[in-house]
């Protein structure tokens, strides 16, 4: 039953037309692997009823069990047992079992397992305290916009703190709220209206209102009481404290700019103050979003995207881009609905009829397997004939360091790769990077011309920044890529140019910045 939703599920993302005709009583369209009982369960979707048959499996399973499945260790069939036997529904109450001593003696878990449990629960704990970068710009945006809008006298507010250095995680949210002088009783009156709050004092001898609305999350609002207050503020708490400590901030500034000024330091972009000023690369990243050409690396229905390559081409259009290099996955991604040849060729007419259509530059291109021996999922004679190729890890992540790296050094020889996609297969919160010498897979990509990908989908920002000086002195080229599967996601690209900003690069290293023949002469088709 489960294989027969999913194979429902990837037949509606390949129909193209209007979904409303599968529910149509005189001429219903007919789609290969929707039946009678996912046919049902669509029409309730549609029609924005209640679907009862997964209505009456939630009243089955207790709230907050699903918790229980980010707990390495435990698999459906011990979370069934600890359910049944002991009440356990969420991650609180199999803290208490845990640490109650009941499980030390119980089949399949013991002493050992009981404090593996016990560990994974203080992980995930503190992950649930962190947030992901669009997470956290979400929420951020949100906290500023309420204060803006429901204190008359707030002059501004804005976002600071890792949030505004781009920090990849971030653990605590600040905002700064600026007001007159002696402003301070009023706002505390106004922001209980919106918010519960306690006041503390941090560790700059800053007042601050801990925001308590949201659970795990660390929320800071900070009161500035005029500009030099403000921009002194927002100096401070954007960090980092290595960066800010070679300062002094005696006297007023009306503008950031001027803290530089008064000592004698070159203005320094918010992404790159990670370290002393000393230490930082002369030239501030002049990369900006709006200024790309290429969108290249996103995903379509062909096989896992949630939208048409013309929905996609479309929105893509409206962030600005010129030119596009559709990628959808190849055939060993099974998973992913993955193209064999013959869909190749069936997509390229499509590319071409789209881009008649709207006007626009698309060219073919694909994200092919490394499989775990370095060779890639198509044959050259296949790859030849694509526009652009990126080649990335899905699969076999276990391999040793020295075979990772031989694996994904072989891929980037082949003549025919562009690029190397997420190239240390990180999710963050999630799954560590595999073992692999970045440093050699950095210097295999510089001497044949391959691009390095800046994944900026927020579970990625693969390439880690802290990478991107070694590969930049290499005289590598960079990609910074959406990775997009819906027309919402094209937007994640800007969490990829603040990654390429913290690495201080410009323009001219990255190449989704070239123009169409520019572009066209580095591919080298």
């Amino acid at each position: 039953k489960i294989k027969a939703f999913r194979n429902g599920a990837n037949a509606l993302r390949s129909f193209t037309g209007d979904l409303t005709g599968l529910i149509d009583e005189k001429n219903p369209v007919k789609i290969k692997g929707i039946g009678k009982g996912i046919l049902s369960v669509i029409k309730n979707y549609l029609q924005d009823e209640p679907v009862n048959e997964l209505d009456a499996l939630l009243e089955k399973v207790p709230r907050g069990i699903d918790e229980l499945f980010e707990i390495k260790g435990l698999g459906i069939k011990k979370i069934k047992f600890l359910a049944e036997k002991f009440g356990v529904s969420d991650i609180n109450s199999l803290e208490h079992l845990a640490r109650s001593g009941e499980l030390n003696s119980v089949k399949n878990f013991g002493t050992k397992t009981t404090e593996k449990i016990l560990d994974e629960i203080k992980k995930l704990k503190e992950r649930k305290k962190n947030m992901l970068l669009n997470q956290a710009e979400e929420l951020a945006e949100k906290i500023k916009s309420e204060i803006k809008g429901k204190i008359a006298f707030v002059k501004k507010a804005e976002i600071s703190g890792t949030l505004r250095r781009g920090y990849e995680i971030i653990s605590e949210i600040i905002i700064i709220a600026e007001t007159e002088a002696n402003e301070k009783k009023n706002f505390e009156t106004e922001l209980k209206k919106i918010f519960d709050y306690e006041t503390q004092t941090d560790e700059n001898n800053f007042l601050r209102y801990k925001i308590k609305n949201f659970g795990d999350r660390e929320v800071y609002v900070y009161l500035a009481e005029s500009k030099p207050d403000f921009v002194k503020k927002n100096f401070v708490l954007t960090g980092n404290g290595e960066f800010v400590k070679h300062f002094n901030l005696q006297g007023e500034f009306l503008k950031e700019r001027e803290i530089f000024k008064s000592n004698n330091i070159p203005f320094v972009i918010p992404e790159l103050r990670e370290r002393a000023p000393d230490e930082i690369p002369v030239k501030n990243s002049d990369l900006c979003f709006g200024e790309m050409k290429g969108m290249l690396h996103f995903h379509t229905v062909w096989s896992d995207g949630h939208n048409s390559l013309e929905e996609m081409i479309s929105a893509g259009s409206k962030h600005g881009f010129e030119y596009f290099a559709v990628c959808d996955h190849s055939k060993s991604a099974y998973y992913a609905n993955g193209l064999d040849e013959n869909r190749l060729f069936e997509q390229r007419e499509e590319i071409r009829k789209i881009s008649e259509k709207l006007n626009l530059p698309i060219l073919q291109g694909n994200e092919v397997d490394i499989l775990a021996d370095g060779s890639l999922d198509f044959p050259d004679e296949i790859l030849a004939n694509l526009d652009f190729v990126i080649a990335s890890v899905h699969s076999s992540f276990n391999l040793s360091d020295d075979e990772m790296t031989a694996r994904i050094v072989k891929a980037v020889e082949n003549p025919y790769v562009n690029a190397l996609g997420h190239p240390t297969g990180r999710l963050l919160m999630r799954r560590n990077a595999y073992a692999v010498n970045i440093k050699k897979v950095i210097d295999a990509c510089s001497a044949n011309n391959v691009a390095i990908e800046i994944n900026a989908n927020p579970w990625r920002l693969d390439l880690d920044w802290r990478n991107i000086e070694y590969a930049k002195n290499k005289g590598a080229r960079f990609t910074i890529n959406a990775d997009a599967h819906a027309i919402e996601e094209i937007n994640y690209t800007k969490y990829g140019v603040k990654i390429a900003r913290k690495g201080a690069l410009q323009k001219s290293d990255v190449i989704n910045y070239l123009s169409l023949d520019e572009f066209k002469e580095f591919v080298g088709r």
